[in-house]
């Protein structure tokens, strides 16, 4: 076996641990070869000196959705990376309401062999709403799903937002969908939405399947969530402090993960991606051993990535060096074995008009508008009538 890359004088993350120790990382290929203080025993063909710098295993987001940050996926993956991610779970509901699964497809295809590992959640809810609402653009019925839950990249059934059906009717589409996962991918989570369900309802989101949730809660939802088992995703909504004392003081490390969910760009842009996460719950308390577990090994874990989240012999070399813990400075980032990001090195930008099919980028029709449009009559020619108004509030 040759040594790839010695990283030598590091501080390196152990996850079954829960702490740093003093040593040397090597790689072989895209996987971690060793770990420790020996020196090594094969030929070494690069050595780099992290002179006394942190390594913890590469960020993973396992609950977002790429459309919310009105970015192309490649130009969001160049940016996501100089957070220290490294792995995604990416839900594109929002490009599936307009393209259905072309449009998971286009985006899938957008985000291979980028920065970022992007693994898809099957959209479950698709269409988000109904023809008395609005018109979508497309839906994702049972046949898409048998299709698309055998791809590589497919990881997970993503929210399931219609919870009221779920619990309404057990022969609704959405049910059907979970059972098809449930039979045809057990290995599968079955991602929720399930804001302020507690009690029956939130047993019978459970019982149905849903293992997870993300939405916002009281304190005493989420421990309804805990006790009975369900995954708890920790967005920035619902990062609060008595949340993470109630976590660590029942020792729930691995029962929760930080995710984004929907990060607007100029939020992204001025604060960062999972990295603000995990700054601001140390900010509020969690030590940044149990940060850094919650945004590493717990959600690696939760989605099956088992040669993901942790620094160890044969995992795959995903890694972020920090320069400073506590501001959870990234100063590098290396991913399956290879330096994606360097701080203070320019990246390449990837072609901004090409990321996908050129309809794609004409999916908007509108009849033509005339003034005429605007103008609000009321139902009588005199007198008073009672309307609604729409307030913006800036």
């Amino acid at each position: 076996m040759d040594i790839d890359v010695l990283l030598t004088d590091g501080k390196i993350y152990n996850s079954y641990l829960k702490t740093f120790i003093p040593g040397s990382v090597a790689l072989s290929g895209d996987r971690f070869a060793y770990i420790g203080t020996e020196p090594p025993r094969h030929p070494t063909k690069r050595t780099v000196d992290l002179g006394g710098q942190y390594v913890i295993p590469g960020l993973i987001d396992c609950h977002m959705h790429i459309e919310s940050t009105m970015c192309a996926p490649r130009t969001f993956m160049n940016a996501a990376v100089r957070c220290g991610v490294t792995t995604l779970v990416a839900e594109p509901h929002e490009i599936a309401n307009v393209f259905g699964v072309e449009g998971i497809r286009a985006l899938m295809q957008s985000a291979q062999d980028g920065p970022v590992d992007v693994r898809i959640a099957i959209p479950s809810s698709v269409p988000s709403t109904n023809d008395a609402l609005e018109t979508a653009g497309a839906a994702i019925e049972s046949d898409d799903v048998e299709a698309l839950m055998h791809m590589d990249q497919v990881i997970c059934l993503g929210e399931v937002m219609n919870c009221r059906e779920v619990i309404a009717d057990a022969h609704a589409k959405t049910n059907r969908l979970i059972r098809q996962i449930q039979c045809g991918r057990p290995d599968f989570s079955i991602e929720g939405h399930c804001p302020r369900f507690v009690g029956w309802e939130l047993a019978e989101l459970l019982y149905r399947g849903i293992r997870s949730d993300h939405t916002d809660q009281s304190l005493d939802g989420l421990a309804q969530r805990a006790a009975n088992g369900m995954f708890i995703q920790l967005q920035e909504k619902t990062l609060k402090k008595e949340f993470l004392d109630y976590l660590m003081e029942h020792r729930l490390a691995g029962r929760f993960a930080l995710v984004t969910d929907d990060t607007m760009p100029d939020d992204f842009m001025r604060r960062g991606q999972l990295d603000h996460l995990v700054r601001r719950s140390m900010a509020l308390g969690l030590p940044p051993e149990e940060a850094i577990y919650a945004a590493t090994y717990a959600p690696a874990q939760h989605m099956g990535l088992r040669e993901k989240g942790a620094i160890a012999p044969g995992r795959i070399a995903d890694f972020a060096v920090l320069s400073d813990l506590q501001a959870f400075a990234v100063a590098q980032v290396w991913r399956a074995g290879r330096q994606v990001y360097v701080r203070g090195v320019e990246q390449e930008e990837a072609p901004r008009d090409t990321s996908f099919p050129p309809h794609f980028y004409r999916s908007v029709h509108l009849a033509p508008r005339t003034a005429e449009d605007f103008v609000l009559r009321a139902p009588i020619a005199e007198g008073t009538v009672l309307c609604r108004i729409l307030e913006v509030e800036e």
